[in-house]
């Protein structure tokens, strides 16, 4: 699930949501993750495309357990603490505004709308008022009904054993329960018969 899986009414709601599943979770606050990661010399990050989300993790080998165990941390047990929901909130506005200055952004977005008309992928980037109704709450409920096993891959590359590493992913990720999955019901992007001019 990736932007385009966003509530109508909560555009930039995925993207908030990725940028806080590194600042804390169940066990571990944001600078506990991140002095964690930096000792291991490893990367942690997660991100949204407008079709699926990512939580992507690489470290030297040597660190796969320890790795391995933050990124399920952080993917199955995010808290979205109040302070850092706000500040992100803060931080998403005002980007915003630098945004709505660029001509390139404002033709990016038309461009979208017209392409796409009431499909998802019209919808370039939050309003202000979505990203004010973004709540801790609804961060945790849409995190619970898109983060569920049967709507996602676990991909593994790199110099490692599959008989030792299977055992670690399935203590780590075998107790994730499945859950409902809605299909995906966008409208059709609008048909084009002719040439026309936008402002």
């Amino acid at each position: 699930s990736g932007d385009a899986h966003d509530p109508r009414e909560l555009p930039g709601l995925v993207d908030m949501l990725t940028g806080l599943l590194t600042e804390g979770t169940e066990s571990r606050t944001s600078r506990e993750i991140a002095d964690e990661v930096a000792r291991l010399g490893a990367t942690l990050q997660a991100g949204a495309s407008s079709d699926y989300t990512t939580v992507a993790a690489s470290s030297l080998t040597t660190f796969s357990d320890e790795i391995l165990e933050l990124m399920a941390d952080v993917a199955l047990r995010p808290v979205f603490p109040e302070n850092e929901v706000e500040l992100t909130k803060q931080n998403t506005k005002e980007s915003l505004k630098q945004q709505r200055a660029q001509p390139s952004f404002l033709a990016s977005e038309m461009v979208a709308r017209v392409m796409f008309g009431a499909h998802p992928y019209s919808v370039t980037a939050p309003t202000p008022e979505a990203i004010d109704a973004t709540t801790r709450e609804k961060l945790i409920e849409f995190h619970q009904s898109k983060f569920v096993p049967n709507n996602a891959v676990l991909v593994v590359a790199g110099d490692v054993e599959q008989d030792s590493l299977l055992p670690r992913i399935e203590e780590l990720f075998g107790n994730w329960k499945p859950g409902a999955v809605a299909g995906d019901d966008f409208p059709a992007p609008p048909v084009r018969t002719s040439r026309s001019a936008y402002m």
